[in-house]
């Protein structure tokens, strides 16, 4: 089973979202709400943004993939 789960993630300038962990501040929230409030304690909207993850086991990817990768 996926879930899903929300990071803060630095704004990239040119729009594009791409899945870089390493950009995020290193704190996973489990809603939408709660990352809004991460803004308190970070740099702020200007420099990121509110981004949903959905993860899964990778057993779980293989079997929804039949196997490729």
């Amino acid at each position: 089973m996926a879930c899903e789960f929300y990071v803060l993630m630095v704004k990239r300038a040119d729009g594009n979202t791409y899945c870089d962990l390493h950009k995020t501040t290193g704190k996973i929230y489990a809603t939408r709400e709660d990352a809004e409030k991460g803004f308190g304690v970070n740099a702020g909207r200007k420099y990121y943004k509110v981004v949903k993850i959905i993860g899964m086991l990778g057993a779980e990817y293989d079997d929804l993939t039949h196997g490729r990768r």
